[in-house]
Formats: structure tokens, sequence, C-alpha cells
């Protein structure tokens, strides 16, 4: 049984080769590159390609949850915090979150956190429950997320508490 599960395995790969056409779903686009340079972005339905010379990268463009890693930070009036924070982002642009990234999410994630670190540093910890932080927060990790293609609609504070800092050395 094994073997001619094997076997099909290895012809359905090989048919894969001279595959013509592929089939975006509603929520993908994607980006066609012959012999690596960009021709032109597609949406859902089908899409006709050249075997061998043409490469097709398909990304889900759904809106999705970003949970950053927990962060303890310290406020300008020398408050130690202890703090969560959750991102709503999609794809908008998949040419230039293809082509100009390597990798959407972990640079969403990374230019976020720098930027939540950014903020609480110059700000008071009572300010930090205020909406107007929330929302230059998201002001200045879309004005960086764009440039990637990618648009965020909303941040939000999960988790937030003041806290103790202890460092063990061993």
């Amino acid at each position: 049984m094994n073997f001619v599960t094997a076997t099909w395995d290895i012809i359905w790969e090989a048919l894969g080769w001279f595959q013509i056409c592929t089939f975006v779903d509603e929520w993908e686009e994607g980006v066609l590159l012959r012999r690596g340079k960009f021709v032109r972005t597609f949406k859902a339905g089908i899409t006709w390609h050249w075997p061998f010379i043409d490469e097709l990268h398909v990304m889900n463009v759904k809106p999705d949850a970003m949970e950053l890693d927990e962060q303890v930070l310290t406020t300008q009036d020398d408050y130690k915090v202890a703090m969560k924070v959750v991102l709503m982002w999609s794809i908008f642009d998949i040419r230039a979150c293809t082509i100009d990234v390597e990798d959407a999410a972990e640079t969403l994630q990374q230019i976020a956190v720098g930027y939540v670190h950014d903020r609480v540093e110059v700000t008071d910890f009572d300010d930090i429950r205020i909406k107007s932080f929330r929302s230059e927060l998201k002001r200045d990790i879309q004005k960086q997320a764009r440039k990637f293609g990618i648009t965020v609609s909303q941040v939000k504070i999960q988790d937030f508490a003041e806290t103790k800092v202890f460092r063990l050395i061993s």
C-alpha cells in the first residue's frame, strides 16, 4: 500500500511541474514573476502561466490579528509597566508585500514592537490609558507598514499593568 501511495505522490508532483493554470481563492492575491522579474499581480479566479518559466507567489489578504510579545517598559515618569498589544492588519498591496519585504508578518511585528517601546518611553503612566495614545501609536506603525503594502486597522492594548522589575544574575 505504501508503494502505491508513494508512486502516486511522485506522479502527481511530476504532473504539477507541467501545470499551466492555478486557482486562486477569494481571500488570496498573488504576484506572477517571469524568470525572476515582476510581470503582474492577480486576484481570485484562474491564473494562467507558463510551466518552468513563471513563478507564482500567493498570499492570504484577509484581515488578521497579531499579538505582540509582552513588553516590560519604563514610562517617562519612571513607572515600570508590562503591556501586551494586539494589532489588526491586512495586506493592501500584494506587490510591495511580496517583493519589497522578506516576511510581512515578521516585519510588521518588529516595527510594532519598536514603536510601542519608543512611544511608552516618552509618555507618562496615566497618559497611556488615553485613546490618543493608541491613535498616535497606530499612526506611527501604519506610516512605516504602508511602505511594505500592509495596513493596520486597529491597535489595542490587551494587558497593561504597573510592575516591579527584578534582574536575576546567575
